[in-house]
């Protein structure tokens, strides 16, 4: 804290900060030095900047309804996470399940590609020991050992990519799961205190979805990765291919560019799954579709509000780099200048704090491990206003709308007005202001296996 009266130079300078020194040195100078020959590339560099910003002031002002609508499920996707705080852990748990999956594959190659004779004579004796038993002559099994030593390699490395993305779609619904029960279902958040979820209330909501996920989408969750591990090998395959084939492609040009064009569609084509399957995976949640239908049903979404989903992912795009970058850069910063405050050779002035390398390495675990942790939040921060943008939009267009708060309402600009509308009984605003008590809250649990939502939310269309 400041004395009164005392600056912030005064204050750095009485804890033995030499900002004179700082400014006087080699690294500094160099850095406010501009190279005469780069001042021609500045200055264009400045005039590109310039057009974009205007571009970027016209897109704001064409776009201020989104923009409005953005920033309303922006602030209300702070409130799911506050009402579901568990789901910060979630990537966490998924990091450690993805990198126990790779460790474990990663020992089972080591394992084969060390012993690989023993492997082929193993795997060949049990086939010829089943053929004898069931009497099938006819089979002859002649593949030689470095042969099966591949596919045994290739069979490992499909089951870890698959099971890396199966991992990140259960990570993605159970976040979408989330925000559905906080947008429908939850009493004391949702827009309508509906009766039929009386007995759907619970505590501990990251643990209700993830139950609910894994006892009762994991086939869902299965296919949809396969999708995207099959798009990966191609992927994968392809490299492979473009780097065997240099030669030829130095004298074929058609080839060379077919090869580039084949590689750019597996990179949109994997891009768009993924962009799709995020909207797509709350569809799973909220009403049990398949992967497919959910995959059809967002892409009619993202149709209808083109707009407004870019806007969206604009915006999450920039607060996920904003959290990602300006979180592990402080937090770096303030470890080195903790670490050399307590430096005993800082201190002594035997060494410069700007050239005191010591700090580089716990400094350099910081910034890692404050950037993962980062990059964890914002992304559960992403899929959660993806997930919200979901439910806002399908109560808009299916529910009249019936579940929405009032502060959407109005942002989304929706007639008639909030206060025209005809409260039904069991609208939580019909009694303005006032928090009605929540009825004995029970572990997520429904008595049939209708969707997360139930027959009566469906019958609302």
């Amino acid at each position: 804290m400041l004395t009164h009266g005392q600056s912030v130079s005064q204050k750095l300078h009485t804890h033995g900060y030499d900002l004179e020194g700082f400014k006087s040195h080699a690294l500094v100078q160099s850095a406010l030095e501009v190279d005469e020959s780069l001042r021609e590339m500045y200055k264009w560099l400045a005039v590109i900047l310039g057009i974009l910003w205007i571009i970027v002031v016209i897109f704001i002002c064409m776009a201020s309804k989104q923009i409005k609508r953005t920033t309303a499920l922006v602030s209300e996707g702070t409130r799911v996470v506050k009402n579901s705080p568990g789901m910060v852990f979630v990537p966490m748990a998924i990091y450690c399940c993805q990198i126990v999956t790779l460790a474990v594959c990663a020992f089972i190659l080591a394992y084969i590609w060390t012993d690989p004779a023993k492997s082929y004579e193993s795997a060949v004796g049990w086939a010829e020991d089943v053929l004898e038993r069931t009497n099938s002559s006819e089979i002859q099994i002649n593949v030689a050992p470095t042969d099966f030593l591949w596919y045994e390699t290739g069979f490992v490395a499909f089951g870890a990519i698959w099971t890396y993305f199966f991992f990140e779609a259960i990570e993605t619904t159970i976040i979408s799961g989330c925000v559905v029960y906080f947008y429908f279902i939850d009493q004391d958040t949702a827009g309508r205190r509906d009766a039929q979820y009386a007995d759907n209330q619970t505590d501990f909501i990251t643990l209700s979805m993830t139950y609910h996920v894994v006892t009762r989408h994991l086939g869902t969750m299965a296919f949809g990765s396969l999708i995207l591990a099959l798009v990966e090998v191609a992927r994968i395959l392809l490299e492979w291919i473009d780097r065997q084939s240099k030669e030829v492609q130095d004298t074929n040009v058609l080839l060379k560019y077919a090869l580039k064009c084949c590689k750019c569609f597996l990179v949109c084509f994997e891009r768009s799954i993924k962009f799709i399957s995020s909207y797509a995976y709350t569809f799973v949640i909220m009403e049990s579709h398949n992967f497919c239908r959910a995959c059809t049903t967002s892409y009619s979404l993202l149709k209808d509000y083109a707009v407004q989903i870019s806007v969206n992912t604009a915006v999450c795009i920039v607060l996920y780099w904003i959290q990602s970058i300006s979180t592990s850069i402080m937090c770096a910063l303030l470890g080195y200048f903790y670490i050399i405050k307590f430096d005993a050779e800082v201190q002594s002035g035997v060494a410069d704090p700007l050239d005191y390398w010591g700090a580089l390495i716990p400094v350099a675990a910081i910034l890692i491990l404050s950037f993962w942790m980062a990059r964890s939040f914002a992304g559960v921060y992403e899929q959660t206003v993806t997930a919200l943008t979901v439910c806002v939009l399908q109560d808009i267009t299916y529910y009249r709308p019936t579940y929405i708060q009032r502060h959407m309402y109005e942002a989304f600009e929706l007639e008639p007005a909030w206060g025209d509308r005809k409260p039904s009984p069991n609208d939580m605003h019909s009694r303005e202001h006032e928090k009605l008590p929540l009825q004995g809250r029970k572990n997520l649990k429904r008595k049939t296996t209708a969707p997360l939502l139930g027959q009566g939310y469906t019958e609302l269309r």
